[in-house]
C-alpha cells in the first residue's frame, strides 16, 4: 500500500506542478504562445522515454528535439530577453518539462491497465491533489506573490476551467495507457491555431515573424516525433 501511495503521490505532485507553472506562465504570455511552447512537451517526453522507458535512440528524433529547442528560443527572442515576458517563456518551458515527466510516469506506473483501474487511479490523484493544492496558495499569499480575495474570484469561469481540467486529465491518462506519451501530445498542435485565432479576435494580439517561424519548427519537430520507428 505504501508503494502504491508513493507512486500516486508522485503523479499528483508532477500534475500539480504542471498546473501551477501553466497558470503563472499565462500571467506573462498569451495563451497562443503558451500552447506553441507547450508543444515542445513531445520532445521532452522522447528524452525521458529513452532514459526511463528504454525507448530506442533515433537520430532523426534527436534532431526533432533540437528543432524544438530552437523553436522555444525563438519565442524567447521575440518576447525579449530583458522583459517580463521571458518569465512566462521560462515558466512555459518548465510546464512542458514537468508535463513530460508526468506523462512518462503515467506510462511507467500505470502501463496497460483496464479502464476501471485507470478511473480509480485518476480519482486517487484528485483526492491527493485536494489535500496538496491549497499549500502553494497559502505560501504565495503569505509572501505577497499572489494574494487572492474570495470576493474577487470569478467562480463561473473557474468552475468551467475545473470541468475541462478534469476531462483533460482523464482523457490524458487513458490516452497514455492505451497508446504512447508522444502520440497523446498531438492535441497540443490543434490548440496553436485555435488559441491564435482567439487571441487575435479577443485581445488583438498577432504572431510576430519569429513566433511564426518558431511555431513551424515546433510543429515540424512534433511531426518528426510521430513518425513510426519500425519496431
Amino acid at each position: 500500500i505504501r508503494t502504491v501511495f508513493l507512486r500516486i503521490l508522485l503523479l499528483a505532485l508532477t500534475l500539480n506542478g504542471a498546473i501551477v507553472t501553466n497558470f503563472y506562465a499565462l500571467q506573462f504570455i498569451a495563451p497562443s504562445d503558451m500552447t506553441a511552447i507547450f508543444s515542445s512537451t513531445a520532445a521532452f517526453v522522447y528524452i525521458l522515454s529513452i532514459i526511463l522507458l528504454k525507448e530506442q535512440f533515433i537520430l532523426l528524433r534527436a534532431g526533432a528535439v533540437i528543432l524544438s529547442i530552437i523553436g522555444v528560443v525563438l519565442f524567447a527572442y521575440s518576447d525579449g530577453f530583458g522583459t517580463f515576458a521571458i518569465i512566462g517563456v521560462v515558466l512555459a518551458v518548465a510546464c512542458s518539462v514537468i508535463s513530460a515527466f508526468y506523462r512518462v510516469f503515467v506510462k511507467l506506473i500505470i502501463g496497460d491497465r483496464p479502464l476501471l483501474q485507470i478511473s480509480l487511479l485518476v480519482s486517487n490523484i484528485g483526492v491527493i491533489s485536494l489535500f496538496l493544492s491549497w499549500i502553494p496558495v497559502i505560501i504565495l499569499s503569505n509572501i505577497g506573490v499572489d494574494i487572492n480575495l474570495w470576493s474577487t474570484i470569478p467562480w463561473g469561469p473557474l468552475m468551467v476551467a475545473v470541468v475541462f481540467n478534469v476531462l483533460y486529465n482523464f482523457l490524458l491518462v487513458i490516452g497514455i495507457a492505451i497508446t504512447y506519451p508522444i502520440f497523446v501530445s498531438l492535441g497540443a498542435l490543434f490548440g496553436i491555431p485555435l488559441n491564435s485565432i482567439i487571441d487575435a479576435v479577443t485581445r488583438n494580439l498577432a504572431f510576430t515573424e519569429a513566433k511564426i517561424f518558431g511555431t513551424v519548427l515546433l510543429i515540424l519537430a512534433f511531426v518528426i516525433l510521430l513518425i513510426p520507428t519500425g519496431k
